[in-house]
């Protein structure tokens, strides 16, 4: 980091950047800026733009707008900003928002429409997959009801950093990105009765799907529907109230891109990902053919890479999470993994997938993530439950706090997909849901805590030290297998450790 001299700021005039190498944005997050004269002449710097409560630009969109195409710093001076439309954020450049710090620079979100976004990129550009956006220090505070927005809306971020963030009584998503690439999450906290934290597959599908709120007509980019199709289930992604798949059914063909579905959507989408719900099927213990009901053919080779959901059919009656590898026929495709419960007349989900973190690879999975994506010192809780939390290969999560409240669905797995580190102070609490550990993760110096009807709690070739597990209620069933050892920190008092598990118990060995 470069070093400035100790009046590089003495008053509005006569400041000395010393040279043109020198990062003026190295020493904004302790920068406390005031007076309009101050502001006007830091916003002449080039890349940098000030949004002030007495002076400056008005607003943060305004700011933005006045950045050079290759980017720049737009710093939000403490204060209280009431923002009340959304900000758009240009895929092209590179742009930071700073703010003063957390318990300084307050945007306090007022009067957004349903299913908005406070801040989020400009998605009708071709290429999103260049957005890197940064934004850090600063405090987003709601209203605690439906109509705030989603705070941090990102599709296809690249190198996306949000780093000492805050959100407060927010009643929507607080951060929801899909497809990401080699993006961080450090030192925030999100505090949320929606859902706070929704970090999504974004799968490899053709066929998109579009559809405006308050209608029912949905349209397709390239030849989809037949006449087949009507009275089947039919999911889009973020059509739904706050941005949530609409989940319906299709009542009207028209032609092979448009058909009618049962329930109006309550957010306008455009060339999001489509899927066929609420089919049943069947598979065998140690094979991976599935069969579907006979009146739900839906099958083609177009599905061949698509991620598939089957209820019950893994281990321990969990979830299996698969791709399909090949397509017999319109009942009948071939799984890339054999279940390893045999399971008839069960739900089969096809995309668009909600999952909570899913930073697995493109050789490995229809996912567009690429890159590891980094959690850091990120508390999270929600009194809405947070639906699915997986953690396949790359994941890093350091410091993590998650608590769920009150939701009977909420599944957790930590190394879905194995190869996985969940490492280095991590505390996680469900008041209600199944709960994973394992599939090659290891956890330094952790805190697993289930609390009231959890129904089952499983440990998979799963490595723990330093560690206490609690369980507190009712637990189903609990169960360890593979190579599971928990290794037991000194000073760690009323320890449970699952029955079966191998491995020692006692002070830290390893």
């Amino acid at each position: 980091m470069p070093t400035f001299n100790a009046n590089v700021l003495p008053s509005s005039t006569g400041f000395d950047l010393g040279s043109a190498a020198q990062r003026w944005d190295a020493f904004l997050q302790d920068l406390n800026v005031s007076g309009a004269i101050t502001l006007s002449a830091l916003s002449n710097i080039q890349g940098l733009r000030i949004v002030g409560v007495n002076g400056g630009f008005t607003t943060i969109q305004a700011a933005i707008d006045d950045l050079p195409s290759t980017g720049g710093v737009v710093f939000v001076a403490a204060g209280t900003h009431n923002v009340s439309a959304e900000i758009t954020i240009p895929i092209t450049g590179s742009v930071r928002i700073t703010g003063a710090g957390q318990r300084l620079t307050f945007i306090q979100v007022t009067s957004f429409g349903a299913n908005q976004a406070l801040f989020k990129f400009d998605d009708s550009a071709a290429d999103s997959s260049l957005f890197t956006p940064q934004i850090e220090n600063l405090t987003v505070l709601g209203n605690s009801n439906k109509s705030d927005p989603i705070a941090f809306d990102f599709r296809h971020p690249k190198n996306a950093h949000l780093r000492n963030v805050h959100t407060r009584q927010l009643g929507n998503i607080s951060v929801f990105w899909t497809g990401t690439n080699n993006s961080r999450l450090d030192e925030c906290t999100f505090l949320s009765s929606g859902r706070p934290l929704l970090l999504t597959h974004e799968l490899t599908t053709t066929a998109r799907f579009s559809i405006t709120s308050a209608a029912a007509t949905v349209t397709a980019n390239e030849a989809t529907f037949s006449a087949a199709d009507v009275g089947r289930h039919f999911i889009i992604d973020g059509a739904g109230p706050q941005a949530e798949p609409l989940n319906t059914s299709i009542t009207v063909f028209t032609n092979s891109t448009t058909v009618t579905v049962a329930d109006n959507a309550s957010t306008t989408v455009t060339d999001e990902i489509g899927s066929f719900t609420g089919i049943t099927g069947s598979i065998t213990s140690g094979n991976g053919t599935l069969t579907v009901d006979s009146d739900e053919a839906i099958f083609d080779s177009a599905d061949v890479g698509r991620l598939i959901f089957v209820l019950g059919a893994s281990s321990n009656n969990r979830i299996l999470v698969t791709t399909i590898a090949s397509v017999t026929n319109a009942t009948t495709v071939e799984l890339t993994d054999n279940a390893s419960t045999t399971v008839s007349a069960i739900p089969v989900w096809l995309t668009p997938s909600v999952a909570f973190v899913t930073p697995e690879d493109e050789a490995a999975s229809p996912s567009r993530i690429t890159n590891d994506l980094v959690l850091t010192d990120i508390q999270v809780e929600s009194y809405n439950g947070i639906g699915y939390l997986f953690g396949p290969r790359g994941t890093n999560v350091f410091g993590h706090n998650i608590k769920s409240h009150g939701h009977p669905t909420t599944d957790t797995n930590f190394g879905q997909s194995g190869n996985n580190y969940v490492v280095s102070d991590v505390k996680w609490m469900s008041i209600s849901g199944e709960v994973d550990f394992g599939y090659g993760s290891r956890l330094n110096e952790g805190h697993l805590l289930t609390v009231g009807l959890s129904p089952a709690v499983h440990w998979h070739d799963f490595i723990a030290s330093g560690t206490l597990p609690e369980n507190f209620g009712l637990v189903r069933q609990e169960s360890a297998s593979g190579n599971t050892h928990i290794f037991v920190g000194p000073g760690f008092a009323q320890t449970r450790i699952p029955t079966g598990t191998a491995g020692a118990v006692g002070p830290e060995t390893d």
